[in-house]
């Protein structure tokens, strides 16, 4: 079992990176950054997701603690295009395999939550 620190998860942008720190109590989180805009519990519940997937470090800057994700290889815009949008619009994430199970974390993320994605 990993514990996971939930600090920030709903300002950070899962897509870019970008914090947004005017939230005050908006639904909808919008990105500064790319543009995104995510049901703000959805958005928090996707950083959650890859700070378990790829692990992450804290460190403080200002005075404010900030969350960076351990990501190698390919980017967080490029991860989130390619598996994290295909799975909120309805598609299929391309895993290399032909099961459904604890291997795709994103599709039971869509069914738990029912995201609302706005364009």
């Amino acid at each position: 079992m990993a514990e996971l620190d939930p600090y920030c998860s709903s300002s950070y942008c899962s897509r870019c990176g970008w914090e947004n720190r005017d939230l005050n109590g908006a639904d909808i989180f919008v990105c500064g950054g790319c543009g995104l805009r995510l049901d703000r519990q959805l958005n928090a519940a996707i950083n959650l997701f890859m700070r378990l997937r790829f692990g992450y470090k804290e460190k403080w800057e200002g005075g404010r603690k900030r969350v960076q994700l351990k990501m190698e290889g390919a980017s967080q815009k490029a991860w989130w295009d390619r598996v994290v949008l295909p799975s909120l619009v309805g598609g299929c994430v391309l895993t290399g395999a032909e099961r459904s199970g604890t291997s795709e974390p994103v599709r039971s993320l869509y069914d738990a939550v029912k995201p609302k994605l706005h364009y």
